[in-house]
């Protein structure tokens, strides 16, 4: 089962990415950059979630505005 981030939360939306070589998704809440979301992985599966709850990380990933 696949989940969009923001999924039934109205203004939310995400954009895959990558941190530190780890898949990550970009969230944005009515266009504007709102958290970041990195999944740590191990053989194919998630092994943790580490959630950036500060928007200076859209500088470093280039996706400010």
């Amino acid at each position: 089962m696949v989940v969009r981030p923001g999924a039934g939360v109205p203004g939310l939306g995400g954009l895959p990415t990558r941190v530190n070589h780890q898949p990550a998704v970009a969230v944005f809440h009515d266009g504007d950059p709102f958290a970041v979301h990195v999944l740590g992985t191990r053989d194919g599966h998630i092994t943790s979630i580490t959630h950036v709850m500060d928007t200076w990380i859209f500088e470093d990933l280039r996706m400010d505005r």
